[in-house]
């Protein structure tokens, strides 16, 4: 009797926990493992992520609420991702024509000169900074070229293409020589260079030729005319590392380019190049 009794609960254990096992796997099947993402918060580690009992917790930062975006147009070359070659900002386009409008809109009368602007330099003469505590400036350098192969090593890399248009723009021009200047004052620095040709057309060829190859590299910004003088233009000229404020002019058969770096604190650097330009002409007699 208890041999019965003993095989009838062993049989009925069985049954149950066959039951109970089918019916923890069927759970496990409708509920199946989640990766959780939390907001990262200072408790939690700086890790991008971590493995923790296998299950995967990711950190990511909270973003703010923000209208959905419209998707990016696709790379692949179609109408809405290439914009039409009209629609690009005209200023950049425009730039060098603008620059070329006030080339060619300079005076080109003939002008004359009545002293050698290479002496001013040489014998401390050449006119001052028209600017307040610039009226005694050091000379950093004195340099003359007397060959056209001379300034343009000194002035651009044997590899730079800008050198082989200014040894055709000096050589058709007629270049005679040129000096150079370049002084300091409280830690400014600022220069001219006077350029001799043998006529003053050829001076006039070159101060045009060499603005309009500055002009068309997109280099030249704000130019104006300085109408009293033979190819008066002051501007600034982008080119990296140069000084950026310029004048230009011609006096007879010279061609005068000044330069004045950003370190000088004017309240106009580029007007007061103009006006610096203004004044060594006067002294020449060729304003």
């Amino acid at each position: 009797m208890t041999t019965r009794l003993a095989e009838r609960f062993t049989a009925v254990l069985v049954v149950v926990m066959l039951v109970a096992g089918i019916s923890a796997a069927v759970h496990r099947s409708s509920n199946p493992p989640r990766h959780v993402v939390a907001a990262a918060t200072s408790d939690v580690p700086s890790s991008d992520s971590l493995s923790t009992e296998g299950t995967t917790v990711t950190t990511v930062a909270p973003a703010p609420a923000q209208a959905p975006t419209t998707p990016a147009p696709s790379s692949a070359g179609s109408p809405a991702a290439i914009p039409p070659a009209d629609s690009q900002p005209p200023a950049t386009a425009q730039a060098p024509a603008r620059c070329q409008q006030v080339i060619d809109s300079l005076s080109a009368r003939p002008s004359k000169r009545n002293a050698d602007i290479a002496n001013l330099m040489r014998n401390g003469t050449f006119p001052a900074l028209p600017l307040p505590g610039f009226e005694h400036p050091s000379v950093l350098a004195l340099t003359r070229y007397d060959t056209v192969q001379q300034y343009v090593d000194d002035s651009y890399d044997a590899s730079d293409p800008r050198a082989a248009v200014w040894v055709q723009a000096m050589t058709a021009a007629g270049f005679v020589g040129a000096e150079a200047i370049e002084f300091s004052n409280a830690g400014s620095r600022y220069g001219a260079v006077v350029f001799h040709f043998a006529t003053a057309a050829g001076a006039r060829d070159f101060n045009r030729a060499t603005l309009t190859e500055a002009c068309s590299l997109d280099i030249v910004e704000n130019a104006r005319s300085m109408p009293d003088l033979s190819g008066g233009m002051n501007y600034l000229l982008t080119e990296d590392g140069a000084p950026p404020y310029r004048a230009t002019f011609v006096a007879g058969d010279s061609v005068v380019r000044l330069h004045i770096c950003h370190c000088v604190q004017a309240p106009d650097d580029q007007a007061l190049a103009g006006q610096w330009a203004q004044a060594a002409a006067a002294q020449v007699g060729a304003a």
